[in-house]
C-alpha cells in the first residue's frame, strides 16, 4: 500500500457526494491496515 494518495485526498475535497463517498471507502482499507 505504498501507493500515492493524492487521488485519494482529491477525492475527498470534491464538491461531489460520491466522489467524497468513494474516498471514504477507499480509505478503509488503509485504515484496516493501520496504515494512516
Amino acid at each position: 500500500f505504498e501507493r500515492d494518495r493524492k487521488r485519494l485526498y482529491q477525492l475527498a475535497k470534491s464538491k461531489s457526494l460520491w466522489e467524497r463517498r468513494i474516498s471514504m471507502i477507499a480509505t478503509y482499507t488503509f485504515i484496516k491496515k493501520n496504515d494512516f
